[in-house]
């Protein structure tokens, strides 16, 4: 009897636990129907070999010509382009005219890397032996480094600018703090404010001294607008002490990558996690190889110094300018590959993990996804404590547009503010107006019925490639008036589109639009967030 009642009361909790089951089931269903909607459409083999087949073979042929052309237009380059190469190279002489580079090449010194190996050291003693005073005596030790290594009218600014914006985070006041951050780059942007005391700079320390004072603003601005929202039991965490050590962080003081004051909180004064060597010394190894190789293409390609002679760029075979702009874009995305690589694989020894380098830059046909993947760390400043206050993607597409324009002017204005930037962020902020308009259209089920009617998915995955070609075109010429200006720029559009129109034109849109169709098909097999994100690279 007692068995036939559990039986009995047993088959009642079966019928709901199938029913959950079966609700699950058609849930799981439905959501598997949307995510093959948004999947990305297979093409057949032949044709995407066939595209990278293709472009392999442009790749080549126009590097080659880039490399012939070098040789052939050395002597009509300025001499100060140039250097003595390795040695093991013969006579081949090395394209340096890239100031960024090669200031960062030159902190290379056997002084600075001394201290950097010692930095290591005491890390992992302290880290092993006495973890709670690892904080001040890293500190300290980088207080040093920056005495041997920095002029003293540097450290002097360095440190008024540091007390001043403390001070202004004390008000907990959210425009206190911004009208300090807009004063902080004023001084950079106008000569008269920084007039009275140039004369104690030398050239090198100047330069120097700019990019501190840029990185140390943003990191001022992050600390004080998160202590603005952080309640009375939280403000232990915003004292002095971890203020300066938040913005005298060695590995990231001067080349960055930028990490958000709560970021570097958790990671390495909360709960540092210490990672093992065999992983950091993995990603060292792929820094310097990187580094090494673009060493080595300078000596071979002299992408940078044409951009310096618009006459040279003028004379080239279009081949050449097309390799030339490619190979700008690619140096680019290389060196702060590794730049922020290097800083951050020295991160890792204090278990703070800073932002992965730029995603490649070519790999990224939309505006959204080169801000997203490419500086990281700034993106993620900017998501913070611009866009997102001003109302982010959840209060329309106004208050979105106004956000991301925000977001672009500080960009602009922390970059130096002058016409080129202005432009640069201008067709920026029009790109990201644009794909969002896109966006909006092409997600609406009506729209989406209609291709379905008249298209197979794969034909229009060849029609989204098709139209997203001159957004990827426009994307690449927006970075290059980023990185040469709208002179330089005008001569690449005068060249490789205007001239001898439309069959330049035409075959400039062929080659970006099989490149998207390479993209896609990366993102089918391996996955969009897998590879962006870099996580093929960290075990």
């Amino acid at each position: 009897m007692e068995s036939k009642r559990r039986k009995q009361m047993k088959q009642p909790e079966n019928k709901k636990t199938n029913e959950l089951t079966r609700n699950s089931k058609t849930v799981s269903s439905s959501h598997e129907v949307g995510k093959r909607k948004d999947e990305i459409a297979a093409l057949p083999r032949f044709e995407v070999g066939f595209y990278c087949l293709f472009i392999a073979v442009m790749m080549y042929i126009v590097m080659n010509e880039l490399h012939q052309q070098s040789k052939a237009y050395f002597f009509n380059l300025k001499r100060y382009n140039f250097e003595d190469g390795w040695s093991i190279l013969g006579i081949l002489k090395k394209d340096s005219s890239d100031k960024e580079w090669k200031h960062f090449i030159s902190l290379f010194n056997p002084v600075n890397m001394l201290g950097i190996a010692g930095y290591v050291v005491l890390s992992h003693i302290m880290q092993q032996n006495l973890p709670q005073h690892k904080q001040w005596s890293l500190f300290v030790y980088s207080i040093v480094c920056y005495l041997v290594a920095l002029s003293l009218p540097t450290l002097l600014l360095i440190c008024a600018h540091v007390i001043g914006m403390f001070i202004l985070a004390k008000t907990q006041s959210v425009y206190v703090i911004w009208a300090g951050v807009i004063f902080q780059i004023s001084t950079l942007n106008y000569t008269f404010l920084m007039s009275p005391i140039l004369k104690y700079f030398k050239s090198d320390d100047y330069y120097i001294m700019v990019i501190i004072v840029a990185m140390a603003s943003v990191r001022s601005m992050s600390f004080g607008l998160d202590y603005c929202k952080e309640s009375a039991q939280a403000i232990q965490k915003y004292t002095f002490f971890n203020y300066l050590v938040y913005l005298f962080y060695l590995p990231t003081f001067i080349t960055g990558p930028l990490m958000s004051y709560e970021q570097f909180y958790q990671q390495y004064i909360s709960s540092p996690v210490i990672h093992r060597y065999s992983n950091i010394l993995k990603e060292l190894f792929y820094y310097i190889f990187w580094a090494v190789f673009l060493e080595l293409i300078l000596h071979f390609l002299y992408f940078s110094a044409f951009h310096n002679e618009r006459s040279v760029l003028m004379s080239i075979s279009p081949m050449a300018v097309g390799a030339s702009a490619l190979c700008h874009l690619y140096f680019f995305q290389i060196k702060y590959v590794v730049i922020y690589g290097l800083s951050r694989t020295l991160a890792l020894v204090d278990g703070v993990e800073a932002p992965k380098p730029p995603n490649c830059i070519m790999a990224m046909y939309q505006y959204r996804d080169m801000w997203r993947y490419f500086d990281r760390g700034l993106h993620h400043i900017l998501m913070k404590y611009i866009y997102f206050p001003f109302g982010g993607s959840k209060h329309g597409i106004i208050r979105q547009l106004l956000g991301a324009l925000v977001c672009f002017l500080y960009v602009c204005y922390w970059h130096g503010f002058n016409r080129n930037y202005c432009y640069w962020a201008l067709f920026n902020w029009m790109g990201i107006v644009f794909e969002s308009v896109v966006i909006i259209v092409t997600s609406t089920e009506s729209f989406n019925n209609f291709m379905n009617s008249l298209f197979s998915r794969a034909m229009q995955r060849r029609l989204s490639a098709f139209c997203w070609t001159p957004i990827y075109v426009c994307l690449s010429l927006s970075n290059i008036v980023f990185l040469a200006g709208t002179r330089t720029t005008y001569i690449y559009f005068e060249r490789l589109i205007l001239n001898d129109f439309p069959r330049n034109c035409c075959f400039l849109w062929l080659l970006y639009y099989m490149t998207i169709q390479i993209i896609k098909e990366c993102h089918l097999q391996f996955g969009k967030k897998y590879l962006c994100e870099k996580n093929y690279r960290i075990a």
